[in-house]
């Protein structure tokens, strides 16, 4: 059977392997979706089987078709549906703000005067019931049926009525406007709104089958929401059939490598998150999930334990949870791995699921007995001050020193185990070397200052001979070089005054862009080679969107030691006073986090979201698993504070600075392998992910065998000609680790293909 891996070779050297699915069972669904007469039985699943089984029976069921467009007039039935049991939740937001989720749903049903009603509850309170042509909606309060919305009245003609709103106790002034429509996933719905006229002015939206979708207040200036109700799902029963709309927004969930203090005691910690997560200035950061569920086992390869779980709630007013487990030794330490995976369910009138590592993967826990702590000091190499690090994969890196007699010179260390052992390349021309870019696996660049003016080098020979490629000088020190694609890249410049420049040609020349005369640059990110953004030595965020031409400032009004950008809106600062800040537009607007009470903070980067590190001029580094709601001190005071951060892959983390310092974090007495791989249960052949991606130039595929057996790899560009073997022998039970190495290979599309058996 022969399983295929599609492998994209950027110009730029960089590699990206991708699994492809050949199942062509899954089909966009759209948002509202209908069961007719829909039984499901999920007795005895687990909550991802009975996800599985409730998608497979819902999949069968739905009607992707829009409802019908209808004519021009509409009517009360058509835009706000009846039934006991139908709810809807949503998210408030007071001036943009989300402050708290709230629920509408209709309770029962009440008789009176000799006609029925319809009781609402939630934040608005009231009992409806259609007017006999379904055009209007009458209100009963106070023993009085009172007029409410009527859907036939024409476009802008002004009319009393009593509306969905807690803050209006009376019949008010509304008009409608008229219809509309709403895309949902690429189908059109019709929408239809009223709003209020006077003060506070009022809108509200209903869309078609599903009921209030919005609803602003405004009492402030025009355009500016004080007020606003979203819909985020809802559940529409009609007689014998169900409808419901979703806002597909699912959990997040991450995972911070084990914690261990005798070893065989796991101390996980998860991270939680939800797109409707409400923040800390609410008290309300976990209020979309609903519980998560922990499952293991333990297996040799032919033989495995019965699957345990574990469900346990999840505390709101955190945002990660722990989940303890004693490893069971006698198997550990005999050949048994421990595998596990984890599951969050939120709390939507139609859950959405998260898993890790996925729905149908597990993780392995392998144990290894030489391992016996957190961090280990790998500082036996140099006694020169490191500044840059850069790890490409668990096992190769770089350093960059600067020399310890004030020459013009500096030094790059490499290893390729992980930083056990080091080599060492001298480079002349540099005196106050800052940044190292690992282009591929020959061409390299080295930033910094001759000590008259800024300066690049270049290799193309890993490091044996070397080119000044900026021969007229650059203005300050380089801080920062980086590349969008083959040809084209930037680097800025930091000191008393900063520039940007930028290349065309694959870093052989570089021209002069922007200046900012008031202090220099230190760090940029560029999404491509339009969007960019730059942080600066007095407190800005700098924004670009036509590739350094013009540029947007943000003045972040707090001092800037290191500034990292996961993409295009997530980005971190390390600041003074203990504090770390998070944005989540890019760098407009900031949150402020305390790892520590008042030490300065030095350096910050993140693996994802959720897992960082910053170091501390006290010595100290900090970590979180939640997004930095809660962070946790690494390793004690060294007298060296560490200036240089590097992530390579979940777990695999080095920090360096002063004196040669380096230290390295890795997972305590057991060790993942390859954290980030799913796997599955015995008995099944398994293509995994490659590690990392992406990479540059060479990448590992993973397999597992289910019993030993014959395995043939190949790697094939477009035209199918074959462009390497990686395999082609006998392979033991168990998992494999196939190398691929890309270099010397033009740019294109490549496929891997491997075959089990036969």
């Amino acid at each position: 059977m022969a399983h295929y891996l599609k492998l994209n070779l950027f110009a730029a050297g960089v590699f990206f392997l991708i699994l492809l699915s050949l199942s062509s069972q899954a089909v966009a669904k759209n948002n509202l979706r209908e069961l007719n007469s829909l039984s499901i039985s999920c007795t005895g699943l687990n909550p991802a089987s009975q996800l599985s089984a409730i998608s497979s029976a819902i999949n069968d069921s739905l009607d992707t078709d829009a409802p019908p467009a209808g004519s021009d007039s509409v009517n009360f039935r058509d835009f706000f549906p009846m039934h006991v049991g139908n709810r809807w939740q949503y998210i408030h937001y007071i001036e943009s703000a989300p402050v708290f989720s709230a629920e509408i749903s209709i309770t029962s049903k009440t008789v009176a005067n000799g006609k029925e009603y319809y009781n609402l509850t939630g934040f608005f309170n009231t009992s409806i019931r259609m007017q006999e042509d379904s055009a209007k909606i009458l209100h009963f309060i106070n023993n009085t049926e009172i007029p409410g919305i009527n859907f036939q009245m024409p476009p802008d003609s002004i009319y009393p009525a009593y509306i969905f709103d807690i803050y209006t106790s009376s019949m008010v002034p509304i008009s409608n406007e008229p219809l509309g429509t709403k895309v949902i996933n690429g189908k059109s719905y019709r929408s239809f709104f009223i709003k209020r006229s006077g003060w506070p002015y009022q809108k509200q939206e209903f869309y078609e089958g599903i009921g209030l979708s919005q609803l602003y207040i405004y009492f402030g200036p025009p355009g500016v929401t004080y007020n606003n109700k979203l819909l985020t799902r809802a559940i529409i029963y009609n007689g014998d059939s169900i409808k419901y709309f979703s806002d597909a927004k699912k959990p997040t969930i991450s995972f911070n490598p084990p914690q261990s203090s005798t070893g065989f005691n796991l101390n996980y910690t998860i991270g939680i998150g939800h797109p409707f997560h409400l923040g800390p200035a609410y008290s309300l950061p976990g209020f979309f999930i609903d519980s998560i569920m922990a499952e293991f086992y333990y297996s040799n390869g032919l033989v495995s334990t019965p699957v345990q779980s574990v469900k346990f709630p999840f505390n709101s007013t955190l945002h990660n949870t722990v989940f303890q487990h004693n490893l069971d030794t006698s198997l550990f330490k005999n050949g048994y791995f421990f595998n596990y995976r984890f599951t969050v369910k939120d709390m939507g009138v139609v859950p959405e699921y998260a898993y890790f590592p996925s729905a149908t993967g597990w993780q392995r826990l392998v144990y290894d007995p030489y391992i016996t702590g957190y961090w280990i000091d790998q500082s036996n190499f140099t006694t020169r001050d490191i500044t840059d690090l850069v790890f490409i994969n668990k096992n190769e890196g770089f350093a960059l020193a600067a020399s310890d007699d004030n020459s013009e010179k500096c030094f790059i260390y490499k290893t390729t185990n992980g930083g056990s052992n080091w080599n060492v390349t001298e480079v002349t021309g540099i005196k106050i070397p800052e940044k190292l870019l690992i282009y591929n696996q020959n061409t390299w660049f080295v930033g910094g200052s001759d000590g008259n003016s800024g300066i690049i080098l270049k290799t193309t020979d890993r490091g044996i001979s070397w080119r000044k490629v900026t021969q007229n000088g650059l203005t300050g020190i380089v801080k920062d070089i980086l590349f969008t694609n083959y040809v084209n890249g930037y680097a800025v410049s930091g000191g008393s005054s900063g520039s940007l420049y930028r290349t065309t040609n694959g870093g052989e020349s570089w021209s002069h862009l922007y200046s900012h005369n008031q202090s220099g640059f230190s760090r940029m990110f560029f999404q491509n080679d339009l969007n960019g953004t730059i942080s600066t030595a007095d407190s800005l965020i700098l924004k670009t969107s036509d590739g350094g031409l013009s540029w947007q400032r943000y003045n972040v009004n707090f001092p800037i030691n290191d500034f990292f950008m996961l993409d295009s809106l997530n980005c971190w600062i390390a600041s003074d006073s203990g504090s770390a800040y998070k944005s989540y537009d890019g760098g407009k607007t900031w949150n402020r986090y305390r790892p520590h009470f008042s030490a300065r903070m030095l350096a910050i980067e993140f693996s994802d979201p959720h897992n960082g590190i910053v170091t501390s001029m006290s010595g100290f580094a900090y970590r979180t698993a939640d997004g930095g709601y809660s962070w946790i001190t690494e390793f004690p005071n060294s007298g060296y504070p560490p200036t240089e951060i590097s992530i390579a892959g979940a777990g695999n983390i080095w920090v360096a600075g002063k004196r040669g310092r380096i230290i390295k974090r890795f997972n305590p007495v057991a060790t993942l392998k390859d954290h980030e791989s799913s796997f599955v249960s015995p008995g099944d052949f398994t293509l995994l992910q490659n590690y990392p991606n992406p990479f540059n130039p060479s990448t590992v595929i993973q397999v597992v065998l289910p019993a030993a057996g014959k395995l043939k790899a190949d790697v094939f560009d477009l035209l199918g000609r074959e462009v390497s073997t990686l395999a082609d022998d006998f392979f033991p039970e168990g998992q494999a680790e196939l190398n691929f190495n890309g270099a010397g290979l033009p740019s294109g599309v490549y496929f891997c293909r491997v075959k089990y058996g036969g």
